[in-house]
């Protein structure tokens, strides 16, 4: 009766050994599917950045979110209102217009309320995260500097502003200080050493010119 107990103890321990292992081997499957995936996922979001990046800058943007290539084929579009540039940062991406395409979510956002940049003495806000991920498009934004320019590309004119200032701000709740008598562009992100704050940087207006 004894030995008998020992065979069922000892076959137990190999049934649950082998569930382990059927249970690792399915979340390292798993893993790699979900890794295949998300690599598939950031190479189509950068592709339709590049592509309608392209758009904007031939001046060829459309109105539909699908556009017909010689070949006849589909390609994914976003149309952009604007383009921020920032070199010291390498950065360089599209601003969509108001509506599904316009979170942070997915892009950089225009927050409310809109003042565009061809508005005298506005003040033209954007968001963005400074994760690590491939939507992350702030995520360098804490090593701009005094001085530094900022180009928005918007209706056929290039907008030029100089970095001014920085700060932190408590998050959920964004302070903006700016002198009122310039045209400002004003940049958001959360902060990358206090999850409770964020930063906030103050550009002004130089210069435009025709692009």
């Amino acid at each position: 009766m004894q030995n008998q107990k020992v065979i069922i103890s000892k076959n137990n321990r190999l049934i649950v050994k082998r569930c382990i292992l059927v249970i690792s081997l399915l979340l390292i499957i798993f893993g790699i599917v979900l890794f295949s995936n998300n690599i598939s996922n950031n190479n189509h979001i950068s592709k339709v950045d590049s592509e309608s990046l392209k758009a904007f800058f031939s001046h060829n943007n459309i109105n539909a979110e699908m556009k017909t290539t010689e070949d006849n084929s589909k390609k994914e579009i976003i149309n952009y209102m604007a383009v921020i540039e920032i070199p010291s940062i390498n950065l360089i991406h599209g601003i969509p217009y108001p509506g599904k395409d316009n979170t942070v979510d997915r892009n950089i956002q225009i927050i409310n309320p809109i003042s565009l940049p061809d508005m005298v003495n506005g003040n033209f806000i954007l968001a963005s995260h400074s994760g690590s991920s491939s939507i992350s498009y702030f995520k360098k934004l804490n090593k701009i500097k005094e001085n530094d320019k900022v180009y928005i590309y918007y209706d056929n004119v290039k907008y030029i502003y100089k970095v001014n200032n920085q700060y932190l701000v408590d998050k959920g709740h964004v302070s903006i200080r700016r002198d009122h008598s310039q045209s400002t562009l004003t940049l958001i992100t959360c902060d990358k050493k206090d999850d409770t704050k964020q930063l906030v940087v103050i550009a002004y207006l130089q210069n435009t010119e025709k692009y």
